[in-house]
């Protein structure tokens, strides 16, 4: 439990560092704010930027613990903490993933393969998120995982669960523009 708290501190500092380097970019302003604006508007900013990881390690925590226990042969965890840790750096490689490598691989692939290219596409992004799910619980201690199978199969099921709500939401907002 207590790599837990020391993941959860690192990645609330990692998020005040860089939302003090964002408030910091801006070279045309002609006054930057004050250290006494910056000393609660940065935490301010990294709560509300943590808050959604919490949420969704919440969430990673529960898929995790479900499937662990229908499938314990291919997912096993020695305890609460090394779930909660699990969850916290697969969701910050996720993210990472989603926001880095997911537009640099739909951009070089459409460049080589072409427009149409779209399916191997998003395969080629459930393999990569895959391997990064894989090389996390490898990493983890007191997780066992029975092979990469396992990994794309999470990953299979994140990127389903993700189709699902892009979906959900354009049908929402078609509705909603309709009414």
């Amino acid at each position: 439990m207590n790599t837990f708290w020391i993941s959860l501190i690192i990645v609330f500092f990692a998020i005040m560092w860089l939302v003090n380097l964002i408030i910091n970019k801006d070279e045309e302003q002609e006054e930057r704010p004050r250290l006494l604006v910056k000393l609660w508007l940065v935490p301010l900013l990294s709560l509300l930027i943590f808050f959604p990881i919490l949420a969704g390690t919440a969430i990673y925590y529960s898929v995790v613990k479900g499937t662990s226990s229908l499938f314990p042969n291919f997912l096993h965890f020695a305890g609460e903490g090394s779930i909660l840790t699990t969850s916290v750096w697969i969701l910050i490689a996720l993210l990472l993933c989603e926001f880095v490598l997911h537009p640099v691989i739909y951009g070089v692939g459409q460049y080589i393969f072409g427009p149409g290219s779209s399916r191997f596409l998003q395969f080629a992004t459930i393999l990569i998120d895959a391997c990064f799910i894989y090389l996390i619980m490898v990493l983890m201690p007191g997780v066992k995982i029975q092979g990469f199978f396992t990994a794309f199969i999470i990953s299979l099921c994140l990127f389903t669960l993700n189709v699902v709500i892009e979906d959900g939401t354009a049908l929402f907002k078609k509705i909603r523009r309709k009414g």
